[in-house]
């Protein structure tokens, strides 16, 4: 007896087992305006195509970045198919089963090997900085070494699940994919306050480097001391406990906090509640300089502690959700806070590991609060007490990023 593929060559998906996840939605994707005829979806309009044209361009991968920033071939994602009456990811495709997983093992096997050298390298620089007294001088090393590991641990995993179950990891692929597309549908009003706080934190470090003339640590040095985490004043001035986490010591500081805001504060706005992402990061930010004024003698300034309780409260609800999310989201989630705390320990001397502490642990307890029960949806419903809770949070954000830049200013 033969094998018989599924109807249209596409894979039995797993939306049956996902509870009430929105983005495995039947009417998510677009609609297939050509129903005799393939094509791709790219930038946002769907375009058709040869099937022979989508073979060769998955082939060839997504080529050079353009001026603009854009590959040189636009990606394949999704696509249409004939017969299909909307877009499908293009993981649940047969036709493109073993192309897939070809260049799937050939990339993430050359990414491994050269980001397990790079990191390799930079873990001893690290080391020998550290045993040397450099200890401080180390962080952009740190950085990198942080990066090359992740796309290292990235890598293995990748081809780990690729060569033990492929159907289940073209499943994955799926998944993400379509959850990614749910992820930005919804368009800016679902990301306007993750935006908004990052442009405060731009704002302020604008006025920061304007009273400053720069944003190096020394440069900076009078605007840590109007408002900054000093542990030494705390206990007279406790507003500092959250204008200190508006500051950032330069341009790397805050580049990357608004990129781990901006990543994990549009998923928590999108995924579970828009009324969350200001709640949980001004009392992470409260807990964590709260730690970090307990254990850490030196002064603090970053957005971190609060980020670090948006990362911890996705954790746990990722966890506490997963059927509601993709299945590499926890597992994804995880990864990362490995690599965090290599870095803690990588940059141990410029980085206040305190704080960061103080905003998981708030994060996790209340995300474990949150979602104390074993049932429920994603995103969770609206409710009187979590608007009020959200509002009266975001009030105190925008409170005290006004009241760091009378300061600053005077």
């Amino acid at each position: 007896m033969q094998n018989q593929s599924p109807p249209n060559d596409q894979y039995q998906f797993f939306d049956q087992n996902r509870g009430d996840a929105p983005w495995l939605d039947s009417q998510l994707l677009p609609e297939n305006p050509y129903q005799e005829q393939w094509g791709n979806l790219v930038d946002g309009k769907v375009e058709p195509y040869e099937l022979s044209t989508l073979l060769a361009q998955l082939k060839a991968g997504p080529g050079a970045l353009q001026w603009n920033g854009k590959p040189e071939n636009p990606p394949i994602a999704f696509v249409a198919a004939p017969g299909e009456k909307r877009m499908v990811p293009v993981a649940e495709r047969q036709e493109f089963k073993d192309l897939i997983l070809d260049s799937h093992e050939k990339f993430y096997s050359s990414k491994k090997k050269k980001n397990g050298l790079i990191f390799l390298f930079l873990f001893c620089i690290c080391l020998a900085m550290a045993y040397g007294g450099l200890g401080g001088d180390a962080f952009l090393p740190a950085i990198f070494a942080v990066i090359s590991g992740g796309a290292y641990l990235e890598s293995w995993i990748a081809l780990k699940n690729l060569r033990k179950s492929p159907d289940e990891y073209l499943k994955t692929l799926a998944a993400t994919a379509r959850y990614a597309y749910w992820q930005v549908s919804g368009g800016v009003r679902t990301r306007f306050r993750t935006y908004s706080m990052v442009g405060a934190w731009i704002i302020i470090a604008v006025i920061q480097a304007c009273v400053s003339f720069d944003t190096s640590p020394h440069g900076s040095r009078s605007a840590i001391l109007a408002v900054g985490l000093i542990k030494s004043l705390v206990s007279q001035q406790p507003w500092r406990l959250l204008t200190g986490p508006m500051l950032h010591a330069d341009l790397m500081h805050i580049i990357m906090n608004a990129l781990a805001m901006l990543s994990l504060g549009t998923i928590i706005e999108r995924s579970v509640h828009r009324h969350l992402v200001a709640p949980i990061w001004v009392l992470g930010a409260l807990f964590g300089s709260l730690l970090s004024w307990i254990a850490f003698p030196a002064t603090s300034i970053g957005a971190s502690g609060g980020i670090m309780a948006l990362f911890g409260f996705l954790l746990v609800t990722a966890w506490r959700r997963r059927p509601l999310l993709p299945p590499n989201f926890f597992p994804s989630l995880l990864r990362s806070l490995l690599i965090m705390v290599v870095f803690g320990i990588l940059a141990w001397a410029v980085i206040d590991n305190a704080a960061h502490f103080g905003g998981l642990t708030f994060g996790a307890l209340f995300g474990a609060w949150v979602f104390r029960s074993p049932f429920g949806t994603l995103p969770i419903k609206n409710g009187t007490w979590l608007s009020i809770f959200g509002l009266l949070a975001e009030f105190v954000f925008v409170l005290v990023a006004i009241a760091t830049a009378v300061i600053l200013l005077r």
